[in-house]
């Protein structure tokens, strides 16, 4: 999710992030939420 594949992953992964700006965060025991803005 966010990595343009559908390969299963285990473990952390860096999603990069072009032209956003992150706004807020959320981490849960099997997830991890990033809020970002694009510009217009």
């Amino acid at each position: 999710l966010g990595l343009g594949d559908v390969i299963d992953r285990s473990i952390p992964s860096q999603v990069p992030l072009i032209d956003c700006h992150p706004t807020k965060v959320a981490c849960g025991w099997w997830h991890t939420l990033l809020l970002a803005e694009s510009p217009p």
